[in-house]
């Protein structure tokens, strides 16, 4: 036989006030982690094909005002060229501009020809034809960077310290290539 006794009312009152005092006590830590984790740049990998339409979509969906891309533009459209005209025609009807920094090969002068049906702008890295096997895109406080080598494989971070940086070298880059 177990017995029970009510408690006063007052009582629990008194005791969820001590526990309120104690966690406003270790709040502000409580605080200052939470602030160091927004800061904290987030990354996501994506695999094959089907990760990099995510990542084409996901930037296409999101971008603002423009996106700003440099890579391969021969690989791009070799590897992605079958799913890219409907994301083209998601980036028209929302009207997101990009600008491209491209090497020197027929591919990338037919894009530039494109332009602004495309609502792209273009500029060659003169005297390089084939810049690489991959692509790094940049919109709003976001970074893709894609490799379209065997494996195809995609990183996209979240971090507006580091798609400023980016950014920053992209502009410097476009400004020299006039």
């Amino acid at each position: 036989i177990h017995h029970y006794i009510a408690e006063s009312p007052k009582s629990l009152i008194e005791k969820s006030k001590a526990k309120i005092e104690q966690m406003e006590k270790i709040l502000p830590e409580f605080n200052a982690l939470y602030g160091e984790a927004k800061t904290l740049p987030n990354a996501r990998l994506y695999q094959g094909k089907g990760g990099m339409e995510i990542i084409v979509r996901e930037y296409t969906n999101e971008a603002q005002k423009e996106i700003l891309g440099f890579g391969s533009t021969d690989d791009y459209f070799e590897k992605l060229g079958d799913i890219l005209p409907r994301y083209l025609k998601k980036r028209l009807a929302r009207k997101i501009y990009s600008r491209l920094i491209l090497g020197d090969t027929p591919l990338s002068r037919e894009r530039m020809k494109l332009g602004q049906e495309h609502l792209r702008n273009a500029r060659i890295l003169p005297g390089i034809k084939q810049e690489g096997e991959g692509m790094i895109v940049l919109w709003n406080d976001k970074i893709a960077m894609l490799s379209f080598h065997k494996e195809m494989v995609g990183l996209i971070i979240e971090s507006s310290i580091l798609a400023k940086t980016m950014k920053t070298m992209f502009e410097v880059m476009w400004n020299h290539l006039k």
